[in-house]
């Protein structure tokens, strides 16, 4: 049953999780891209006027908004007579052994959350079930199959709802470690200690360009550190990073004055 309520504050995930949980467990979702495919349009029912749709980053955001808040209000909604089957995917940047789910969504529908494999291919994996009282409600599994997965993908099951959806959090976890807490497995990542600053920063230089994370688990920075760890004397620093920036530009990471700026701090480096 949709809901006019509305509250304002935001739900931590730690207070949905059992201490052993959270402290055993990582939301690999948190932060990922979210794709939303279809048609997404704003209308009115029941939460006053045609309300906004929340940006599809809020999916993955890790916070949940209170419960029974009005199931349009702070979502990604959407009505399968408008938009047909519209679905929302989270691309998860590595591959990760899931064992539990966490889905905050309008309390009476139904969904199927499905994730993606290691060659694309997509597998239901938790029917999300409805449940009672008002507006946005949050269903949790934590004892859900384990799975390979490297992406999610969620979408309505009409025949078992009103037809009328939204979605504000999604959560998915896994036991593996992450030491560097860049949303990657360690068993996963190629740079299991990663150098997350914001900025690439080169012996006390700010180059002022983004530090970059790949899907590998590596950033620019770490890419620079490797340079400097095997370089044999100071031009062969500089000729690393020559090489990494213009195979950085080429991919279209960064940019002609980008690559300069990190060449121009890799030059004045006290490196090695």
């Amino acid at each position: 049953m949709k809901s006019t309520r509305l509250m304002t504050l935001v739900v931590c995930v730690a207070c949905y999780l059992p201490a052993s949980m959270a402290m055993a467990q990582v939301n690999v979702a948190l932060g990922k891209p979210v794709t939303l495919n279809g048609n997404f349009p704003t209308f009115e029912l029941f939460c006053g006027p045609p309300p906004p749709q929340a940006a599809a980053s809020t999916i993955t955001d890790g916070l949940f908004l209170p419960e029974s808040t009005c199931w349009q209000l702070g979502s990604v909604y959407w009505q399968s007579v408008l938009s047909g089957n519209d679905s929302i995917d989270i691309d998860l940047r590595g591959t990760f052994v899931l064992n539990g789910a966490i889905v905050q969504s309008d309390n009476n529908d139904a969904y199927q959350l499905q994730y993606r494999d290691p060659d694309g291919v997509y597998h239901d994996w938790w029917l999300v079930p409805s449940v009672c009282c008002f507006g946005l409600m949050t269903r949790t599994n934590l004892s859900l199959p384990p799975v390979r997965a490297t992406g999610l993908r969620i979408f309505g099951v009409d025949n078992l709802s009103d037809q009328a959806y939204s979605i504000s959090e999604i959560q998915v976890f896994s036991d593996a470690p992450d030491s560097d807490g860049d949303g990657i497995a360690d068993n996963e990542d190629d740079c299991p200690d990663s150098d997350l600053s914001a900025t690439v920063v080169i012996d006390g230089c700010n180059s002022g360009v983004l530090n970059t994370l790949f899907p590998s688990g590596c950033t620019i920075s770490d890419l620079i550190a490797a340079c400097a760890e095997g370089a044999r004397n100071h031009g062969k620093f500089v000729s690393c990073v020559s090489h990494m920036t213009n195979k950085l530009k080429k991919a279209g990471t960064i940019t002609a004055r980008q690559k300069g700026a990190i060449k121009s701090c890799a030059a004045q480096a006290d490196i090695p």
